[in-house]
């Protein structure tokens, strides 16, 4: 009789080693599924080139000096990104860079720059690309990236940025 407890003991470990090792693992709350250059295009109200000048609203907004409009509209030559004030709280902010030049895609230029909805690709001096994330991977270099932006986002209303500075796309 004692075999057979031990036997149904032993049972009962394994199933529940089966099905801790079988649970779905969970998900870090800054995590979300891998985004591609189309689905940051698509959920971007705002893609700019340019330098961060300013860190705001203890580092949650930012002002960036603007060298070229790739989506929305800037109403100068600088735009600021973040909210207006503190909501509290933190969890999933893309801090920037003062100084630092780089593209950034932002879902909601008056929202905290979150991981999940912003796309940073800083911009070294020999053009190569960083990211807090993967999205260096998405072009081989910053003039690569400009050209894709400019191919996926095109605005025939304005000359070459090389001519002028383009302060407004669509």
């Amino acid at each position: 009789m004692r075999w057979r407890n031990r036997l149904a003991i032993g049972w009962l470990v394994v199933a529940a080693i089966a099905l801790l090792l079988s649970s779905a693992r969970p998900v870090a709350a800054c995590s979300g599924p891998a985004r591609n250059f189309e689905d940051i295009l698509a959920q971007s109200r705002l893609i700019v080139e340019g330098r961060v000048t300013q860190a705001l609203v203890n580092g949650l907004a930012y002002d960036i000096a603007v060298e070229e409009v790739f989506k929305g509209t800037v109403p100068g030559s600088t735009v600021r990104v973040g909210p207006q004030s503190d909501p509290g709280g933190r969890g999933c902010e893309t801090a920037l860079e003062v100084g630092g030049h780089l593209i950034v895609a932002v879902a909601d230029p008056d929202a905290i720059l979150s991981s999940l909805a912003t796309a940073v690709w800083y911009i070294a001096d020999d053009g190569s690309l960083s990211s807090p994330d993967n999205y260096y991977t998405m072009a081989a270099d910053a003039n690569d990236l400009r050209d894709k932006l400019r191919a996926a986002l095109p605005d025939s209303a304005l000359p070459h940025p090389r001519m002028r500075p383009r302060l407004s796309a669509y």
